[in-house]
């Protein structure tokens, strides 16, 4: 009794971990697509419905395979909006570890409680991956729970069996409406009856085994694709397509780095159910199916890593108990499993809310989503063609429900063709291709995010209309004044000279673009502007966006906030702010870092290691003025091989002026006498060089009349 009660408090318990850490703003383009299709599947009562937004050049109609879980999403979303399709996200998780528990208990009643503790937060840690709107939240929960109910279907004898058994066949063709992974069921199934052949499969018994196989693969033909389903899952899961999408190529080993949660939590796994093996001598044939079938699938895709980790939950269980009866006493054994499990899933918490973050929040991602993109493209004529990217013509798709029509979005392969996606490729890769293609489908506008090439190879003539944190929307030179201050693509979002008349421009053209509704990207724009070009540093640090609200500007914010602390007497903690950025090698915040020595409030030790640490990860692409600068602190330092290494870098490669310093201490300074010679005769070379180039000025002047 004991055992029990301390199982299902620890299911509940980490259900409801798995739960709050699961909750977190939509941040994959995804889930409009779901959106999208699930309205067009209610409008329509048909699984296969007129194509919602693509450009005209592609299909007319489009099959819905996970017509139920689109639906559900879209009732969702109408009820409650985009926070409740947060909540179901972390509705989903729990769900999952619920039935990721019932799977263990199912399959070993006798299990300890540390076994089970053990097996399903290793398992759990790599269910967090997964949690994003999308119809594998449906894979996660009705995988595990057929593998239990076909454990109980075989446990079972009389009525009870037969009533199992058409539960097996309800559930497949509920799952063939849900995820295209119902296409497992079969196999599940014959793995784990094929042990229980040389009693079960005589008789009565093996006309039932047979029936319910049957019945499992009949409902391949519920799907929305009928017969036709197997061609779409080999379609959906290899070819070209595949291997340039996100998380569908095959499992490297980075994808299972023991640096991750991740691959910790499946390393951990698999050891597991070795150790235990060698302690039982053997493993249950049926545990091993699953754990092969899991393997399969780990090495086919990395999204199948969760799935691989579900299916060697039996063996790594089997392996667990084994590793507990050799332990002696419970609390030694129980304890600290427990506690490592349980940090690993807080790991992948962690990992949750810097990806997808952050947890707790509901809703839409600020700044995630190009909203004003689709505010300004909603003016545009009806049927108006967009050439969008990747991640931005699902949300356009939706919000506007086809008013204009949209590019090869996230939908590959499951609506787009190997060709199709990879004609995309170039066209968003070269100028030349981009240039083809905005004729080849007449295009009125391009939203493309603004790290994309795409942003920078616009051809001559487009012009920016709409620009955002990540997106920007380009329209023909004639529909949009341009943006002469602010930066449409890059990580900048001021030009060098935005401030060429006190920022009275730049003051302009913010407020142009609030014409598409206020942001925090906004915000950090006008706090900017005050930092560039003068203004009251006490409203700077009253617009700047809060770090929930910066999440896809988190670098222009820390630089931001980092200027707002060093010019307002805080360089302490200027520093503390930039050393992320530093650590990441951004040549921005190791000026900034640099600029708070003129404080005298900061230890040159500090800066330098800063500064050492920019430049190491930028390795020779770091700026002149870095090196230039980490020298001129090496010499207040005495560092003379430091000032070497640097300084002759910075001579060398075309800085004279503090070239010429360098080189002067170092033939004054330097504590050998070949490396003084050495900077004498660059110095030299130097000074000669800058007179030869004095001279051709002098030649190349016209004579005065």
């Amino acid at each position: 009794m004991f055992k029990q009660h301390a199982k299902w408090i620890w299911s509940s318990g980490l259900g409801l971990i798995a739960g709050v850490l699961s909750l977190h703003p939509l941040s994959q383009s995804d889930a409009y697509w779901h959106l999208m299709l699930g309205r067009a599947v209610w409008r329509t009562g048909a699984r296969t419905v007129p194509e919602p937004a693509a450009l005209p050049a592609f299909a007319d109609s489009v099959n819905v395979p996970e017509w139920l879980f689109d639906l559900l999403v879209y009732a969702v979303h109408e009820l409650a909006g985009p926070a409740g399709l947060s909540i179901l996200i972390a509705l989903s998780a729990a769900a999952s570890v619920l039935a990721l528990c019932w799977m263990l208990e199912t399959l070993l009643r006798e299990a300890d409680p540390a076994a089970v503790a053990w097996v399903s937060a290793l398992i759990t840690t790599l269910l967090m991956a997964r949690m994003t709107l999308r119809p594998q939240l449906a894979f996660l929960i009705l995988l595990p729970v057929f593998v239990a109910a076909t454990e109980k279907y075989l446990g079972a004898e009389g009525r009870p069996r037969v009533r199992l058994a058409v539960g097996l066949v309800v559930l497949q063709v509920l799952w063939a409406q849900l995820h295209g992974s119902f296409v497992l069921g079969p196999a599940v199934f014959g793995l784990m009856a094929l042990p229980h052949a040389a009693s079960d499969w005589t008789g009565p018994r093996r006309r039932l085994h047979l029936a319910v196989l049957a019945g499992l693969l009949l409902g391949f033909a519920s799907s929305s694709d009928g017969i036709g389903v197997v061609h779409y899952v080999l379609v959906h899961a290899s070819g070209d397509a595949a291997r340039h999408v996100g998380d569908m190529p095959a499992t490297r080993w980075e994808n299972l780095s023991p640096i991750s949660p991740y691959g910790v939590a499946y390393w951990l796994l698999c050891i597991t159910a070795l150790l235990g093996a060698g302690i039982r001598r053997g493993v249950r044939v049926k545990s091993a199916g699953l754990a092969l079938l899991g393997v399969v699938l780990t090495l086919n895709s990395v999204r199948f890593i969760a799935v691989g980790a579900l299916l060697l939950g039996p063996i790594a269980l089997d392996g667990a108990q084994a590793l507990a009866g050799r332990m002696p006493q419970f609390r030694l054994r129980g304890l600290p499993s427990t506690l490592v499990a349980l940090a690993l899933v807080g790991w992948s918490g962690h990992v949750t809310d810097f990806l997808r973050g952050p947890v707790g929040a509901v809703g839409l991602s600020p700044g995630g989503d190009p909203v004003a993109a689709a505010r300004y493209l909603n003016e545009l004529p009806p049927g108006s063609a967009v050439l969008s990217t990747f991640d931005t013509g699902a949300s356009i798709g939706f919000w506007l429900e086809g008013r204009v029509r949209t590019y090869v979005d996230t939908r590959t392969p499951l609506h787009f063709d190997d060709t199709e996606y990879a004609v995309a490729r170039e066209v968003w890769g070269r100028p030349e291709s981009l240039a083809l293609a905005l004729d080849r489908y007449a295009v009125d506008a391009i939203l493309t995010e603004r790290s994309w090439a795409t942003c920078r190879n616009a051809p001559e003539g487009w012009v920016p209309a709409v620009i955002e944190a990540r997106h920007t929307t380009f329209v023909r030179a004639g529909d949009a004044d341009p943006f002469v201050t602010l930066a449409a693509c890059g990580s900048k979002y001021l030009r060098d000279d935005a401030c060429v008349d006190d920022g009275l421009r730049l003051d302009g053209e913010i407020e142009r673009l609030a014409r598409w509704g206020e942001s925090p990207f906004l915000d950090q724009l006008r706090v900017q502007r005050i930092l560039r070009c003068g203004g009251d540093l006490a409203l700077a640090a009253r617009l700047l966006p809060d770090e929930r609200s910066s999440r896809h500007m988190r670098r222009q914010r820390a630089l931001a906030a980092a200027l707002l602390a060093s010019r307002s007497g805080d360089p302490e903690r200027a520093l503390d702010l930039l050393d992320s950025a530093v650590r990441e090698g951004d040549p921005r915040a190791a000026r900034i870092a640099v600029g708070t020595l003129g404080s005298g409030q900061v230890s040159r030790e500090r800066v330098r290691d800063m500064l050492e640490r920019a430049i190491h990860g930028l390795a020779d692409s770091a700026p002149l003025d870095l090196r230039a600068a980490l020298a001129m602190l090496c010499i207040q330092q005495s560092d003379a091989e430091c000032v070497r290494f640097h300084g002759m870098r910075v001579a060398v490669a075309g800085d004279p002026d503090t070239g010429r310093v360098l080189l002067a201490w170092l033939h004054a300074n330097h504590p050998e006498a070949a490396v003084r010679d050495d900077a004498g005769r660059w110095l030299g070379s130097l000074e000669r060089r800058e007179a030869e180039t004095v001279a051709d000025r002098m030649r190349s002047m016209p004579e005065a009349s």
